[in-house]
This record gives structure tokens, sequence and C-alpha cells, in this order.
């Protein structure tokens, strides 16, 4: 039995899907400045009774909802670089950054995009900066051309950890991108939700721990997928706009579209998206609520006007979704189906998702191929041990992207897998 579990400040939605398709929806609403313990541990009894018989039970979560708006203010970004800014215009990496910025060291060292060092990393003048901050922090470093080679990043973190007690040390090329900029602003808006993240992962493991002993947690991620619920206090950064993908999965599997485009109406606002394999199309970089970019993958969703609707889109799929939680397959006048809550089904439904993309040098097409299937591999042994079965395994995109212009032969893999079963399959059972 799959559960998924939507939770937001105001109330704790379920829905628990079997093989025969939607089992039951519950619900509870959350007191005023409480904690969700309580209204969860009652959506999991009613969800989860008469399934102690099963096999396993795992229970997707959605928790875009619980984070606060801007998070932790004290972040420290250490910026590693063959010079410090030569002007405040160069200093300044963006307002999101800026408001939750509370120190900027900088320090020499950093990489060209062959991997080679362009100075040597400055070792004794991050020790000096270090001596005028407070033990304590949370540290974001972000080092150039660390997404070829990250040793500074690492030599830096390791300074850190051993004389400035952090509370946490976010390295920035963990999230890939080749834009110095993007990489600390994604790194520092994680930095910031890591505390409030870490305490929501250990409140969901112990309530599910004592209702469902054994259930596999998982967390819905921003591009549609799920992913183990540890990866929640390591990157949340990845799960802050999954609401919006986790509906947009849960349209696709009640519209039983796993390959496809879709045109989803609600309230007069028309979203276009599509769904490949089952899985829904992403971009590589999303915005803030400032509207600047950032490295987390997120689906697709564009915004549509009724005119650019065309031939071009291989008529779309269109889903009405009613204020009361009617949805119309096929447009206004199509079939009617009563749903439950869109973000807790699509959670449901989500497939585990693994993502591998890394620089490499690659001198002939045999290393292109030899990356490739090395990378292949890697998606594929991750998706087996998070719970997949090697038969549900499946790699929606394998390519080789370019990097640099200095080198031509660096480039990057990327690799996108996914395991478990597509939503509509999840959903075999309802009547369509």
């Amino acid at each position: 039995m799959r559960i998924g579990v939507r939770i937001t400040n105001e109330r704790v939605v379920g829905v628990s899907v079997t093989d025969a398709g939607i089992r039951e929806e519950c619900c509870e609403k959350t007191a005023p400045g409480a904690a969700f313990d309580t209204a969860l541990d009652a959506v999991l009894a009613g969800l989860s009774a008469g399934a102690a018989d099963r096999l396993a039970v795992s229970i997707t979560f959605d928790v875009s909802g619980l984070f606060a708006e801007e998070g932790d203010r004290d972040v420290t970004a250490v910026r590693i670089a063959p010079r410090p800014p030569m002007d405040d215009a160069h200093l300044f990496s963006g307002e999101s950054v800026a408001k939750r910025l509370a120190n900027v060291v900088h320090v020499s060292g950093g990489h060209a995009n062959s991997g080679d060092a362009l100075v040597a990393f400055d070792e004794r003048g991050l020790r000096r900066e270090l001596e005028r901050l407070p033990a304590g922090g949370r540290y974001v470093v972000t080092s150039v051309g660390a997404a070829v080679n990250p040793a500074h990043e690492l030599e830096a973190g390791r300074i850190l950890l051993e004389h400035a007690d952090p509370a946490s040390v976010v390295y920035s090329h963990s999230f890939h991108n080749t834009s110095f900029s993007i990489r600390e602003r994604t790194g520092v808006l994680n930095a910031s939700y890591l505390a409030h993240a870490g305490a929501i992962a250990t409140a969901l493991a112990t309530v599910v721990s004592q209702r469902v002993p054994g259930a596999r947690l998982f967390v819905m991620t921003n591009d549609g997928g799920a992913t183990p619920l540890a990866g929640l206090s390591l990157k949340p950064v990845h799960s802050l706009y999954a609401g919006a993908a986790a509906e947009f999965v849960g349209v696709a599997a009640l519209a039983g579209l796993d390959d496809g485009r879709m045109v989803i109406r609600r309230d007069g606002d028309n979203r276009f998206g599509e769904v490949v394999s089952g899985a829904p199309t992403v971009v590589a970089r999303s915005r803030d609520d400032s509207g600047e970019l950032l490295a987390t993958r997120t689906v697709h969703l564009a915004p549509l006007a009724d005119s650019a609707i065309g031939d071009w889109m291989g008529e779309p799929l269109e889903v009405c979704v009613g204020a009361g939680g009617a949805v119309e397959i096929g447009g206004a006048g199509g079939a009617e189906l009563s749903a439950p809550n869109l973000g807790a089904l699509g959670a449901a439904c989500s497939q585990l998702v693994e993502w591998f993309e890394s620089p490499v040098l690659i001198n002939s097409p045999a290393e292109k191929d030899q990356a490739l299937a090395n990378a292949e591999a890697k998606v594929r042994a991750r998706l087996v041990s998070y719970g997949a079965r090697p038969s549900q395994v499946r790699i929606l995109d394998s390519r080789v992207v370019g990097t640099s212009y200095q080198d031509a032969n660096v480039v990057t893999v990327r690799v996108r897998g996914v395991g478990g079963p597509t939503p509509s399959l999840a959903l075999a059972g309802v009547a369509r």
C-alpha cells in the first residue's frame, strides 16, 4: 500500500492507494500554532487500518507548505576566488542571498574549467577570518571552478569543521550549475532551512515509527519524484517547491496519462505541462520568491493563454480542476471524477527519482559511452537501494552536455532515472 500525505500549517491530508485504486482519504486540521504530530498520527491511524497483513507500506510526504518564507538569517558565505570582488556591484550576489547572510569571507583559491588550480588555496587567510566569527554558525562554501574540481571547497570545509565548531557546512558544488552565484544562492537558501527541515524529518519519522512501524518513508521533490526522507535533512531546497509538482503528478495519475501533454485549467489559470514515461518534464533551474535562479530542478508548468493552444501541442489532454475537488478529464463536459486532495494523491503515486550530473573530461566516443554507462549504473544502484525493484528502474534521460567554452572536452554527464510503477499504473483500479 502506498500512502501520500500533504502537510501544511493548517491541516494534514492523507490518501492511500492500493492495486485496486484509491482506498480512502483522511483529513485532520492542525490547531493554530500547534505541531502537526497529533494530526498526522490521526491521519495515519485511519489510513493504515488493516494494513498490518501487507508486505510493505510506503509513505511519501509533501511538506513544502511547512517552510517559512525566509528561513534563518545567520548564514556565513565563504567565497573562494583568485581575487576579491572589485566593487560592491560585484560583491552583491542577489536579494535572496543578501537578506540571509550574516557574514561574507573572501579567500584566495579556485580552479579553471580544466580542473587545474588558478591560485593556491589560502588556508591561513581563512583561519584568520574565522577568529573574528562566533562559533556555531552556518556556513556555505563556494569556490570558482568547484563544479569541475571541488578540492578547495572541501579543504575549506575541513578547516571550518576543525576550527569553527559550525552548526552546518554546505558545499555549493553539490548543486550542479556552472554559475558561481547560482550555486551559492542555492547553498545559502538550503542552509537557511536546514534546522527547520531536520526538525520536520525527525517529527515525521517519530510519528510513523509509532503508528506504522517498518514503513518506508519518502519526501516529494521539486521535480515531481520522491527521495528517501533522510534527504530532506540534507537538501531541503529540493523540496521547497514540491507542492505544485505533487498536484501535477496527482492530476496525471487520475487522468491515466503516462506520455503526453496536458493543459490544466483551474480558477481561470491555465498551465501547460508534459509527462514522459510517467515522469513530468522538468527545467534544470527554478526561480525563488525574488525571481532569482536556483540550481534545483522543478516540474515545467508554463502559464498558457487559450490563444497559445495549437496544433504544435499535438492535441493536449485538457483537465479542469474544480474548487470542490471535482476533476473533469477531457475539459468541461468530459468524464468527471471526484478526486481526493491532488497533492496527497500525487505524493502517493510518485515514482522514486535519482539524478547524476557531473562534469567529466572526455577525449573520445568510447570514453563518452563509458562515462554514460558508469553514471547509469550509479543511478540504477541508488534507486534499488531506495527500495525500487530492479525491474521497475528506468533511465529516462542519459546524455552529455557542453559545459565550457575554454575546453571542448569538458562536458557534463546527465542521467535521470526513476523507479516504481508509473502514476497511472498506481491507480490502475480507478474507473476513468
